[in-house]
């Protein structure tokens, strides 16, 4: 072979590699299973999520329900104001008999107050103030009996005779007597302490007061009364301290 002739190249010794395939890394990681999970829970927290419904225009005419209930009433008390220089009949009728109503409102409702507070102020006594005064009242009466009880003194059964009627005849076994018995009630308790030491005397002077007797005066209130005055005179004119105050009859019998 000449000088001037080129020797033929060898082949490499090692093939060129083939091109990579199209979308792939030549050297790409292999997916986690948290990458691989990713869509499984995405669309599961889709499924949880309610359907947004769309919501509905409001309505103009619903709109004022959104104000407040103070604006409210003052536009409609604006309104009836405006109503009493109105010029069509309906609004002005309709706002003169509102004012009216509203007047005439104020002023029972005014009345009942007053009357409320009236009666309050000048009711009776309650259930409580009730059983307090009658509580006070059985105290009192109580504490009476026992104070007449302490300066009282019994006397006895006094035999008296008693007057002939005039013009009258008495049944057959009629006595024409009575039978009362005294009860004293002294000023003191000193005062039916000296009674009781002289007792006997103080009988004596009931009967001398009390003789002779009509038979009415022991049957009518009046006559009791009188009884009663005359007992209580005699006894005081013989007394020299003290006084008798009342005299009681426990036991009247006719015979």
């Amino acid at each position: 072979m000449t000088e001037g002739t080129a020797k033929p190249t060898s082949e490499p010794a090692s093939a060129a590699a083939p091109p990579p395939e199209s979308g792939t890394a030549p050297n790409a990681a292999k997916p986690s299973w948290k990458t691989k999970l990713e869509p499984i829970l995405n669309r599961l927290k889709k499924l949880r999520k309610p359907p947004k419904v769309p919501s509905a225009p409001k309505n103009p005419a619903v709109a004022d329900d959104d104000e407040g209930l103070a604006v409210r009433i003052q536009k409609g008390f604006v309104y009836l104001v405006r109503g009493l220089f109105a010029r069509d009949r309906p609004t002005l009728a309709s706002s003169w008999l509102f004012w009216a109503s509203l007047v005439a409102l104020g002023t029972v409702s005014t009345v009942a107050v007053q009357r409320t507070i009236h009666w309050y102020r000048t009711r009776g006594p309650t259930a409580e103030q009730l059983a307090a005064q009658t509580f006070e009242q059985r105290e009192k009466k109580r504490l009476e009996i026992i104070s007449i009880f302490e300066r009282s003194i019994g006397l006895g059964v006094f035999t008296l005779e008693l007057k002939d009627p005039v013009g009258k005849r008495l049944a057959p076994g009629t006595m024409n007597v009575a039978e009362v018995e005294i009860v004293l009630e002294c000023d003191h308790a000193d005062t039916m302490r000296s009674i009781e030491l002289q007792p006997q005397r103080v009988k004596d002077q009931i009967t001398l007061a009390l003789t002779p007797l009509d038979r009415e005066d022991l049957l009518t209130g009046d006559g009791k009364k009188r009884i009663k005055r005359a007992i209580i005179d005699r006894v005081n004119s013989w007394l020299t301290t003290g006084r008798v105050v009342n005299v009681y009859f426990e036991r009247i019998l006719i015979l």
